[in-house]
């Protein structure tokens, strides 16, 4: 079977599997209070339960090196993006 066609089967699995993970830690970070936040915990939570309950658009591009990959995962372990102060507060 051609690769492509293989992985076009699997993209909602590979989806769910990111969804689960990210959602998963973030769940934990916020239980930890190691998040800073303008939000309270409550408010956290609602969020993560509103993407959990949505579809997930992941893009996944061509096949890179491990090395390029803990690269990429290393700078945000060591600085996490910063979220901008416009999207900061939700109204929910």
């Amino acid at each position: 079977m051609d690769s492509s066609i293989e992985f076009a089967e699997h993209k909602r699995e590979l989806m769910l599997a990111w969804r689960y993970a990210l959602l998963a830690y973030l769940d934990e970070a916020i239980k930890a209070n190691v998040m800073k936040s303008d939000l309270n915990k409550d408010e956290l939570g609602k969020i993560l339960e509103t993407e959990r309950n949505r579809d997930w658009n992941i893009v996944v591009g061509s096949l890179v090196s491990k090395k390029i990959v803990v690269d990429h995962i290393g700078r945000y372990i060591r600085k996490p993006p910063e979220i901008p102060r416009s999207c900061r507060k939700m109204d929910l």
